[in-house]
C-alpha cells in the first residue's frame, strides 16, 4: 500500500502572546480532545516519569510525524530545558473554608500560592497586618513541608499563609474578636492601673514628707520653749546671787563702823 501526500487548507489558531499559546497547548494535552479526554494521557506527569516518555507519547498522535518525539528530545537536551523548567512540585488539595483568624506579630510572609506547589510564586511581608483580624476563604493541605495553609484577605489582596503564621482561627468571628480583646485590651487596663498606683504612691510620699516636716517643726518649737525656760531660770538665779552679795557687803560695812 502506498500513501500519497495530501495537502489540506486549514485554519490555525492565533494567540495574542506566547503565554496564551502555551497555556492553550497545556490545556489541550491535559483535557484531550472533544472525542477523548484521555487522548494525550501518555504525556501527563502521573504517566510519564521522564520527558522522553512524554515526547514519545506525542509521536504519531499530536503530530503525524513518527519522529516528532525524537526531534523534541534533541531540542530539550540542547537547551537544557528539562533542567530549567522540569521541577518537581508538591501536591496540594484545596477546599473552601470560611473563617477568621489573628495575624501573628512576627514578620511572616504572604504568598501568591502555597509554597513549592508551582513556579513563579511571589511573596510580601505581613508586618503591616500584625495583630489584626483577617478573613479566610480557602484552606490548602500540602503533602510535604508546612502542610496546612490558609488563604487570607490582608488589605485588598488575598494570599496564602501557613497555619503557624496565624492564631485563634475560628469559623465564628465573635470567638476571634473575644480572643483578640483578651490578648491586647488588658494591657491598656494594666497600664492605667499602674499609673493610678504610681499616682497614689506619689501622694502618700508627699503626705509622709509633710507629716515629717510638721513633726520636725513641733520638735524644734518644744526645744525653743525649753531653752527659753532655762534662760529665764538662769537669769533669776543670777539676780538672787547678786542680791545676796549686796546684802553681805552691807552687813560687813556696818560691822566695821
Amino acid at each position: 500500500m502506498y500513501f500519497q501526500p495530501l495537502d489540506t487548507n486549514a485554519k490555525f489558531r492565533k494567540y495574542p502572546s506566547i503565554k496564551a499559546s502555551m497555556t492553550d497547548n497545556a490545556k489541550t494535552l491535559r483535557h484531550g480532545t472533544a472525542w477523548d479526554a484521555n487522548y494525550y494521557a501518555g504525556t501527563w506527569r502521573a504517566n510519564a516519569k521522564t520527558y522522553q516518555k512524554a515526547t514519545a507519547a506525542l509521536s504519531s498522535r499530536y503530530s503525524t510525524n513518527s519522529a516528532y518525539g525524537q526531534q523534541l528530545d534533541r531540542i530539550i537536551a540542547t537547551w537544557n530545558l528539562h533542567k530549567r523548567f522540569d521541577k518537581k512540585y508538591a501536591a496540594a488539595t484545596y477546599t473552601p473554608y470560611k473563617a477568621y483568624t489573628i495575624m501573628k506579630s512576627s514578620n511572616h510572609k504572604i504568598y501568591s500560592h502555597i509554597v513549592n506547589t508551582r513556579g513563579g510564586i511571589t511573596s510580601r511581608s505581613s508586618k503591616t497586618y500584625a495583630d489584626q483580624i483577617v478573613s479566610i476563604d480557602m484552606k490548602g493541605t500540602k503533602t510535604s513541608g508546612a502542610k496546612t495553609w490558609y488563604r487570607v484577605k490582608a488589605g485588598t489582596k488575598k494570599g496564602w499563609m501557613t497555619k503557624g503564621a496565624v492564631m485563634h482561627t475560628s469559623p465564628l468571628k465573635a470567638n476571634v474578636i473575644a480572643a483578640h480583646n483578651k490578648l491586647f485590651k488588658p494591657a491598656v487596663r494594666t497600664q492605667a492601673k499602674t499609673a493610678d498606683s504610681s499616682s497614689s504612691s506619689t501622694t502618700n510620699a508627699v503626705a509622709t514628707s509633710q507629716a515629717a516636716t510638721s513633726s520636725q517643726a513641733s520638735s524644734d518649737e518644744s526645744r525653743t520653749k525649753e531653752t527659753s525656760k532655762t534662760d529665764s531660770s538662769s537669769t533669776s538665779s543670777s539676780q538672787t546671787a547678786a542680791s545676796s552679795t549686796a546684802t553681805t557687803a552691807s552687813e560687813t560695812t556696818e560691822t566695821e563702823d
